[in-house]
């Protein structure tokens, strides 16, 4: 099915995209998403990582669960306390008004992301590849509307 969602998304001339096959470090398949962001070239854009989550077929009986995941290029290895408060702030207030998925930040690794999931029928029609294009580009406009103030927020700007 991963295979039918790639074929989907390249077949909307939006985005590039790469397969990835499961390996030792991350066991499923997944999608490779190149989102561009303005004023970044795109060897410096975001990766969105598409995948099924693992057993959810079997738990919600004949549905999938679809994963869509992006690691922003902010380094928040050196932020004070302040700043991570801040952006902490930032973040929750900004969910309240996304469409869909969240921000977040991961405060053990130092890193902000972006996750949205949902659920879909395992038959790959046309609404259903609508609903992931619909998806992707949703995502990357949270993502390039809210990239200046986070990074802002990160290197104390605001």
């Amino acid at each position: 099915m991963i295979e039918a969602i790639q074929q989907s998304i390249v077949s909307c001339d939006e985005y590039t995209t790469t397969f990835l096959p499961s390996d030792k470090e991350v066991p499923v398949d997944r999608i490779i998403v190149y989102l561009e962001l303005e004023n970044k070239p795109m060897e410096e854009g975001q990766l969105m990582e598409i995948m099924l989550v693992p057993n959810a077929k079997e738990m919600l009986g004949g549905f999938e669960i679809l994963q869509y995941f992006v690691t922003l290029p902010f380094d928040t290895s050196n932020i004070s306390k302040d700043q991570e408060e801040a952006l902490n702030k930032f973040i929750h207030e900004e969910n309240f008004s996304l469409a869909i998925g969240s921000f977040g930040y991961n405060t053990d690794d130092k890193y902000v992301y972006f996750k949205y999931r949902e659920i879909l029928s395992l038959e790959t029609d046309n609404i259903t590849n609508n609903r992931i294009n619909i998806s992707i580009s949703l995502i990357h406009y949270h993502i390039k509307d809210s990239f200046d103030i986070i990074n802002k927020l990160i290197s104390s700007s605001l």
